[in-house]
């Protein structure tokens, strides 16, 4: 008799509950829309873009607000000036010819200007170490199932003072480009304190995991300074996804931005980032040799 009285229970309050549901709208303001500058440049002989768009509601739908009507134009302080041309979808693009665009130790300036306004960002061109050569190795799984390759790029910090370095991989042509594969390095390091100056990068920056045969493994490293370093930072912290991720994650709000507008009108200022920097590559094609060994012990 109780269990049917405490069955009879719970029947009649998840009823109760369910005829409670009530379909709440909830009326959020839209904020302005804001430009956007996405220029990150290089030294390679590829083409230079730079990317406009605009700010879209937070819940909007609607797909992204491209410019195609701003003048862009780059700097250097050697009184070299450099016209990007419109190509479509909000990208300005300039072509290198024999020589690259970013020179190492020069300082150069953004200008943007759009409806009515100007808006300009600085960045210094740091050097670069040069990837000697990517070491791999096979290694068997320590649970029985199918081997797999190890690759390990060999690069040399710079000496003599703090160097920050952007690490991209690539991998059958497939540029790794979610949150988890941002790669931030001090000194070949993880941040000042790991006392790495002019040593090897460290086996966690430099190596790559779960390779296949016949893979194909493009390392690259991009000088950045302190600032790019700080906006990365901020940039992957709000990026965090997934249940557990945004329990902990920063909570959402403008990452910083080196755009400085002519206005001081908050409804005219630009968010995005300015970044130039010089770049080594290494490729390699993993083909099964008994002599190629990493550096560190795989077991």
């Amino acid at each position: 008799m109780k269990k049917i009285f405490l069955t009879s229970i719970v029947l009649f309050s998840v009823l109760f509950l369910a005829s409670c549901e009530k379909e709440i709208t909830i009326d959020i303001e839209n904020g302005e829309n804001q430009l956007v500058i996405d220029a990150f440049l290089n030294d390679k002989l590829d083409t230079q873009m730079i990317q406009l768009t605009q700010t879209k509601p937070f819940f909007g739908k609607a797909l992204p607000i491209f410019i195609d009507d701003a003048v862009v134009k780059l700097e250097d302080n050697l009184g070299n000036t450099y016209n990007f041309n419109y190509y479509k979808e909000g990208k300005y693009i300039w072509v290198p010819s024999t020589e690259a665009l970013i020179i190492g130790g020069r300082t150069y300036d953004l200008t943007v200007q759009y409806n009515g306004q100007t808006y300009t960002a600085q960045s210094y061109a740091n050097f670069v170490p040069q990837i000697d050569s990517i070491n791999y190795q096979k290694v068997g799984s320590p649970f029985g199932g199918d081997s797999s390759y190890i690759a390990e790029m060999v690069v040399v910090d710079l000496p003599g003072q703090p160097d920050y370095y952007w690490v991209k991989t690539t991998i059958n042509d497939t540029l790794q480009n979610t949150s988890d594969d941002l790669v931030i390095s001090v000194d070949g390091a993880f941040n000042e304190q790991s006392n790495n100056d002019g040593r090897p990068f460290i086996v966690p920056i430099a190596a790559n995991f779960g390779l296949r045969e016949n893979d194909v493994i493009i390392k690259e490293v991009w000088s950045i300074n302190p600032e790019t370093r700080r906006f990365f930072t901020e940039l992957q912290n709000q990026s965090i996804e997934g249940a557990l991720g945004a329990l902990f994650a920063t909570p959402i709000a403008n990452v910083r931005t080196n755009i400085v507008s002519s206005s001081s009108d908050p409804k005219l200022k630009a968010i995005g980032w300015f970044s130039v920097s010089l770049t080594s590559i290494a490729t390699q094609k993993l083909i099964f040799n008994p002599s190629k060994r990493v550096s560190f012990s795989t077991f």
